[in-house]
């Protein structure tokens, strides 16, 4: 009981407890810390960095679900590229269509300028044909008009 009553032994103890305690407290220095952000920078800050980190792959369970993963995956290339074909299609479709509207109003303006001569075109028709020996018609024109008669007996 007397070391209960000396007071250098009891500090000395104090002491010793103290030293222990400081030995396993982590010395904690300031650190300064960034000003909040709002919670959607955080989400997305979250969202990227789980996305781009594989994170995401934990979730879904990749190693069970990677074969019906990479069936999705390769679904999602085949429409899209079943849709840039159609749409390339769609393109050379309607290129064919302004050539077909080109050549049809070539061929009409052909047509027009073959079909209808001018008069000095005529003129100059006639004038070859004649060198050539040929005699203008000056008999009128005439239709032949055949007609059925009935015969009665």
């Amino acid at each position: 009981m007397a070391n209960k009553m000396d007071p250098l032994y009891q500090s000395e103890q104090q002491e010793d407890v103290q030293e222990i305690r400081q030995e396993r407290r982590p010395v904690k220095e300031k650190v300064h810390k960034k000003p909040a952000a709002s919670p959607f920078v955080k989400g997305l800050r979250l969202f990227f960095s789980g996305f781009l980190g594989g994170g995401f792959l934990k979730l879904i369970n990749f190693r069970k679900n990677w074969l019906f993963i990479l069936t999705i995956i390769i679904m999602l290339i085949l429409i899209i590229y079943n849709s840039l074909y159609i749409q390339s299609c769609r393109n050379k479709i309607e290129k064919l269509k302004d050539e077909k509207i080109k050549i049809t109003t070539e061929y009409m303006k052909i047509k027009q300028n073959t079909t209808y001569l001018d008069e000095l075109q005529g003129q100059q028709l006639m004038e070859k044909f004649q060198e050539s020996g040929y005699v203008k018609n000056k008999s009128l024109e005439y239709k032949i008009v055949v007609t059925k008669e009935e015969e009665n007996e």
